[in-house]
């Protein structure tokens, strides 16, 4: 993958996980084409309160209905990206930047609470 392909901030691409394609969203972009980019897994079922419903899942072209996981976060480099599907609108990506916050801050205050910080 060129530079010119790679994975920006707020893309969707799909992804092979294990042996299923996947839509990822792009949460935070690697410096190089040789560091890992962090995802966040896309799926069409709600699992948990960090799961945020993609409002305009039609202009991002998946199928149907889709939620962001936002407790599933991780990194993959970005070879391993298939293709672009689309871009998340403004309005979803900010409701997915909120969700990220309040799904980290829980771990932390809950770290700092076991630690008696």
């Amino acid at each position: 993958m060129n530079r010119k392909n790679q994975p920006k901030f707020g893309e969707v691409w799909v992804t092979l996980e294990g042996t299923k394609s996947r839509p990822v969203l792009i949460y935070n972009n690697g410096i190089t084409i040789d560091v890992d980019l962090g995802i966040a897994r896309i799926t069409t079922k709600k699992h948990d309160i960090f799961d945020v419903e993609i409002k305009r899942w039609q202009d991002v072209n998946l199928n149907e209905a889709s939620y962001v996981r936002c407790s599933k976060l991780s990194n993959i480099p970005a070879y391993k990206f298939d293709y672009k599907i689309g871009q998340l609108h403004a309005d979803d990506l900010l409701a997915v930047r909120e969700k990220i916050k309040e799904f980290v801050d829980k771990d932390f205050v809950k770290e700092f609470q076991r630690y008696g910080v």
